[in-house]
């Protein structure tokens, strides 16, 4: 099975800018290790999501970007997250 990919055409960030869907085993890891919530959060789970011309964005180069672009990235990143009415579902 194949990990979904978002392409963010036109981003101020690169050429090539994607969000990539974590493994189980990955997003397991980023909630064991991180204890914040709200946006703290979802900017930990983006800096294990985002390439940048194929390279993976640390956490301090995503905090050196601009909001506007950030939290554009990080409502497109929750398109790779279930609703939790939908987990039973599958």
């Amino acid at each position: 099975m194949a990990l979904k990919v978002i392409h963010i055409p036109e981003s101020e960030l690169g050429t090539v800018v994607e969000l990539r869907e974590l493994t189980m085993d990955g997003f397991l890891k980023v909630q064991q290790d991180d204890a914040q919530e709200g946006l703290a959060q979802s900017i930990n789970y983006l800096a294990h999501m985002l390439y940048v011309d194929g390279v993976q964005m640390t956490r301090a180069q995503i905090g050196e970007c601009g909001m506007t672009e950030i939290l554009k990235l990080v409502s497109r990143m929750n398109e790779l997250f279930p609703d939790e009415g939908e987990e039973g579902n599958a």
